[in-house]
């Protein structure tokens, strides 16, 4: 587009002339938030259990409905919040889910660790489903098992805008006005420029099975790839799995995602899944990506690692406004020069963000390897908190408290583990020894335990 503006204006001050020509008084709607997270269980000693079914079954037993599920490992658990338009309400309900099995666990002796990796070893027993069975067969086998039994998330969903999603299809609606698919987009291309500055607020991997990887080990074995350059997961089907590039319209995105369906659907028949397994699914099931438009009909970030829950809740709170003003104050999301330098740049209703080839081939590796120490990375982190802090409500800014002091410190949960690890006479060359792990694992279940109630009680008293 050209404009008699464009040889007057700085590059941002003219995308900001552009995209603030028509402005919208009218919210679309109140969206939801809702959450996952997936724990790994230890026993007393520290050491990884196998139990899970038994406590997923008392749950059941409990409350038959009780938002608990079993995932890939038998030492895994996943923890899901009913979604609510108010994120408060989502929060105390997840806290409650969460202290429930708690309570659960410590009766038999077992215990959820908040982190995104255990930093020991074990030895994983997992589901052979046929949900498990045949994608594994795809991807390969060993990995499949392996690192999907070895790695915990925290999944957050934020409602599609309004009318963009067909729930009959369980797929995304064309026939929308132009307007908001805008605000489909740029939530999408949000997320994707977000991704190191999440990752690195909720980074709690730096070790696996005694072995030192990165800052962020878990983002290393998911997606893996020549981008962050480790044999990863998805490290040759990175259209599956991998941080994905921005999108421009709604075409290109609906584009993509049929041609993951297509090309995983056939890849299956390859390997001899059953068609009835492969008729069941719809388009939007094989989509593993840190950020995906979910079957659900919200928009997903599932990048993150398990950690403690100030941290994690913290992390949604800032997405959660952030796309709040996307989608109901119809903030615009430009790919910018301007966002090198100045990411997440705020000028009017613009927000700046870097191009995505900067955001996969570089920010992603170093918040991965380096998190907060490397200078860029806390830029965008910093920056990141800094919009966020500008359009969270202020009653929610206590929320925010975690992350916060991860930036006056640059500290995170990994650079403690560590610190920890040094301070008992091991450095990151070294296989730390199987008590080190155990009680890197104690010290941190015994710390959730102890900062739960206080996290409880800062949601609670938003008024």
């Amino acid at each position: 587009m050209h404009s008699k503006y464009s040889h007057k204006l700085s590059e941002s001050k003219y995308l900001k002339r552009i995209y603030s020509l028509v402005s919208y008084s009218s919210p679309l709607k109140r969206s939801m938030s809702g959450y996952e997270m997936e724990f790994t269980l230890v026993d007393d000693r520290g050491d990884v259990s196998n139990r899970s079914e038994e406590i997923i079954n008392t749950c059941k037993e409990i409350n038959k409905n009780f938002p608990i599920s079993k995932e890939v490992g038998k030492n895994m658990i996943e923890i899901a919040a009913l979604p609510s338009t108010k994120i408060q309400k989502t929060a105390l309900y997840f806290i409650d889910n969460i202290q429930n099995v708690q309570t659960i666990c410590a009766e038999k002796g077992l215990s959820l660790l908040p982190l995104g990796t255990y930093p020991g070893s074990f030895k994983e027993k997992v589901w052979k489903k046929k949900r498990y069975i045949y994608p594994a067969k795809v991807i390969g086998d060993k990995k499949y098992w392996y690192y999907y039994s070895h790695c915990y998330g925290f999944h957050y969903h934020y409602s599609l805008p309004k009318g963009m999603f067909d729930h009959k299809n369980k797929f995304l609606n064309v026939h929308i006005k132009s307007r908001i698919k805008k605000t489909l987009i740029d939530s999408y291309n949000l997320l994707i420029a977000a991704d190191p500055a999440l990752t690195t607020f909720t980074q709690s991997s730096p070790f696996e099975s005694g072995k030192y990887y990165a800052k962020d080990t878990r983002v290393l074995f998911l997606r893996g790839g020549k981008k962050l350059k480790f044999d990863g997961l998805y490290s040759n089907m990175q259209l599956m799995g991998g941080l994905p590039p921005y999108k421009q319209t709604l075409s290109d995105l609906i584009s993509t995602l049929n041609k993951k369906d297509k090309r995983f659907k056939k890849m299956l028949i390859k390997k001899g899944a059953p068609k009835s397994l492969i008729m069941e699914k719809d388009t939007l099931d094989f989509v593993w990506n840190p950020v995906k438009i979910n079957r659900l009909g919200t928009i997903e970030q599932r990048g993150m690692d398990t950690n403690h829950l100030n941290i994690c809740l913290g992390a949604s709170v800032m997405i959660k406004f952030i796309l709040r003003a996307i989608q109901q104050e119809f903030y615009h999301v430009i790919p910018s020069d301007v966002g090198l330098k100045e990411p997440f740049k705020l000028e009017g209703n613009v927000i700046f963000i870097p191009p995505h080839t900067h955001v996969r081939n570089v920010l992603q590796r170093k918040s991965s390897y380096s998190g907060l120490a490397d200078n860029e990375v806390y830029n965008v982190c910093n920056r990141f908190y800094k919009l966020a802090r500008k359009l969270v409500y202020k009653n929610y800014l206590p929320t925010l408290n975690a992350i916060r002091d991860m930036i006056d410190t640059r500290k995170t949960v990994s650079d403690m583990i560590v610190n920890y690890v040094k301070r008992k006479g091991y450095s990151t060359d070294s296989v730390i020894p199987r008590e080190i792990s155990r009680q890197i694992a104690l010290l941190h279940v015994k710390k959730m335990n102890r900062d739960i109630e206080k996290t409880k009680k800062l949601y609670e008293d938003i008024v």
